[in-house]
C-alpha cells in the first residue's frame, strides 16, 4: 500500500479509515431529504463490513434506508451495473435518482447511467469530466435539501 513497508502502522491505518466520522453536513442533509419523502442510499465500492462500520462511525444508519455495496457484482463503479444497484433498491429509473458523489469520476459514471448528479466539489478543484456541463456542482450537502425539494 503506497510504499508502506511496516504491516502493523498499515493495519492501523486502515482501521482508522473504519472510524471516520461523516461530515458535519450529512445527517442534517439526510434528514431534511428523508422528510421530503426521498429514499436515502449509500452506493460504494467498499465493502459491507467497511461500509458498516463507516456508517457506524458517522451515526448515518437511522437516515438511510439502504447501504449498497459493489461486493456481490464482483465489479468497480464506473461500471454500469454497479449504478444499477440503486435503481433496482428503489424499482425506479435512472433518471429519477438523484445521485450525489464528491467523485468527479463517480459523478460522470452515474451521469452516465441516466442519474441525475450532484458533483460536490467542497474544495473548490477544478471542473473535471465536463460536470460544468452534466452536473449540478455544489460545495455541501447543505444546499442539496432545497434543490431536491
Amino acid at each position: 500500500m503506497h510504499g508502506l513497508a511496516d504491516a502493523a502502522l498499515r493495519a492501523d491505518l486502515l482501521e482508522a479509515y473504519r472510524e471516520l466520522g461523516a461530515y458535519p453536513d450529512a445527517a442534517p442533509a439526510l434528514a431534511a431529504l428523508r422528510a421530503q419523502g426521498l429514499g436515502t442510499a449509500i452506493l460504494s465500492n467498499g465493502s459491507p463490513e467497511m461500509l458498516d462500520a463507516a456508517v457506524a462511525a458517522g451515526g448515518l444508519k437511522p437516515l438511510l434506508d439502504a447501504v449498497l455495496s459493489v461486493h456481490p457484482l464482483r465489479c468497480f463503479k464506473p461500471d454500469p451495473r454497479v449504478y444499477a444497484l440503486a435503481t433496482a433498491r428503489f424499482d425506479c429509473q435512472p433518471h429519477e435518482v438523484a445521485f450525489v458523489s464528491s467523485n468527479a469520476w463517480d459523478a460522470y459514471g452515474a451521469m452516465r447511467h441516466g442519474f441525475r448528479v450532484f458533483w460536490v466539489n467542497r474544495a473548490a478543484g477544478p471542473v473535471e469530466y465536463w460536470l460544468d456541463e452534466t452536473a449540478t456542482i455544489i460545495p455541501g450537502l447543505a444546499a442539496l435539501p432545497a434543490l431536491l425539494a
